[in-house]
This record gives structure tokens, sequence and C-alpha cells, in this order.
């Protein structure tokens, strides 16, 4: 008992260096920074200098976009900043040069209607597992957005405020309490409903801005955002679970719509 009460782990992040990849948030090759993520064991809150490796991540250096990686992946890392970006992909990692040769001959097909579904899902699920750091951080922490701080808000008011209101009116005591304790079950559960759905609304209201550029490219059909989502909720993924369909679906024909009608 005693080694479970005194023993702890903290985490930490050590920065190892620059590799070259590529971004899907700012759709383009960006030099990211690799760090290896050590967990470390403490006694009685003194450190024990012997870490374990848990993986490594990558940090673009653009958007700040934050991503776990196979270190493997690359050949090197390269501990100059300042090193000339075409170097650092020939030294990090080369096999990027072919890659974004891929990415240009895939985007020409898309443009002239000649991408197979299995490339555009593909697509998909690389952008919007670029934003599943964001969703994964806001569904992990109670949130109360504008929706659920004004149902909280009417839960506290409401009742007091009918009851004023109704004793003013002389209304019988015992049903002035029945019905400022039905009211106070309905916001209550208004409340719970709110904060659990904070996940979804967030995915509306923050993440399609930032996700629908990414996604006209594409041009997915419906079928596309349907096998994409799967795949990433099968991958347990928060943003598979939390982003709807139809929701996607629509707020995407609506985007296309606006930049039709601009140009």
């Amino acid at each position: 008992m005693l080694p479970f009460l005194s023993t702890g782990h903290y985490v930490r992040n050590r920065k190892l260096g620059f590799v070259a990849e590529y971004c899907a948030r700012c759709r383009d090759a960006k030099p990211f920074q690799l760090f290896e993520v050590l967990s470390y064991r403490s006694f009685f809150f003194i450190p024990i200098p012997l870490p374990a490796l848990r993986g490594h991540t990558i940090r673009c250096t653009g958007c700040k976009t934050v991503l776990p990686v196979d270190s493997a992946r690359y050949a090197s890392y390269i501990a100059d900043a300042a090193l000339p970006f075409d170097s650092l992909i020939q030294q990090t990692n080369p096999s990027l040069w072919d890659e974004l040769e891929t990415r240009e001959i895939v985007q020409n097909r898309i443009v002239l209607g000649q991408a197979t579904p299995r490339e555009r899902i593909a697509l998909v699920v690389e952008a919007m597992s670029a934003y599943e750091p964001d969703v994964a951080k806001r569904c992990s922490q109670l949130h109360f957005d504008h929706d659920a701080t004004a149902a909280i808000l009417g839960i506290l008011m409401m009742p007091l405020a009918s009851s004023v209101v109704m004793h003013g009116l002389q209304w019988d005591s015992q049903l002035i309490g029945n019905i400022c304790a039905a009211q106070a079950v309905v916001l209550f559960l208004t409340a719970v409903y709110l904060t659990a759905t904070d996940g979804r609304r967030f995915c509306r209201r923050q993440l399609f801005p930032k996700l629908l550029p990414a996604l006209a490219v594409i041009r997915p059909t419906e079928e596309d955002l349907a096998v994409a989502l799967n795949r990433l909720k099968m991958a347990r993924f928060y943003i598979g679970r939390k982003v709807r369909l139809a929701d996607l679906v629509q707020a995407l024909a609506t985007f296309v719509e606006k930049q039709v009608s601009i140009r």
C-alpha cells in the first residue's frame, strides 16, 4: 500500500530537433519540431531519473498543431532551424518529395473529376485528423458555452422569478412549489443536455470554419464523408464521434455555394 501512495508519474516532452513533414492544416510541407514523450516516476515527489519513452510527437512551426508520429519515418533530425527547407527535406524526410508529387497528381485528378473514392476518402481522413487534438482537448474538459450558461442561469433565476410573480397573484403555495420544482427539473435536464452536446456545437461553430476550405478542395461526396467519419470513429477519434454527417454535409454545401457566388 505504501508504494502506491508514495509514488507517481509525470510526462515531459524533450526537444530533439527539426524534421520536414506535410501539414494538413497548412496544406503545405512545413518544418516540424520533433519531441520525445518521456514518462518519469517519482518517489515522495522526488523524480527518479530513469524515464520511459512513451512515443514521439511533432509540432508544426506554422500552425503549431501537435500530432503523434512514428519517429522511424524520419532518416534523422536537424538541430539547426535555419537550414534551407529543401535541405531539411533531403536530410530528414527524403520520401516527402514523392509524397508531395503524389499529392499534386491526386489534386489534379480531383480537379478533372477523375479521383477515386479511395483517394478522396484518404484526403478527408487526413484533413479531419489534423483537428483531432482540438476536439479531444475540448471534449476532455468541462465547458459551458453560451447555450449551456444561459440554461444554468435559467435554472437559478426562473423558479425564483416565477415564485415571486405567482405569490403576487396569490396562487396556492403548494401549486407554486410544484410549478417551480417542475421548471427547475426541465431547466436542469436542458443544462445537462447542452453540456453533453458541447462537443458537437464546438465542431459546428469553431471547427467547421477551419475544416471546410480543405474539404472543398477535395470535393468529397456524402458517401465519402460517411466512410471517413466511420473510419475516424472506429479509430476512436473524438472528431469521428462528435461531427454529425448531416451537419458536415450541409455546412460543406453552404460553403461551396458561397464560394461559387463570390466568384
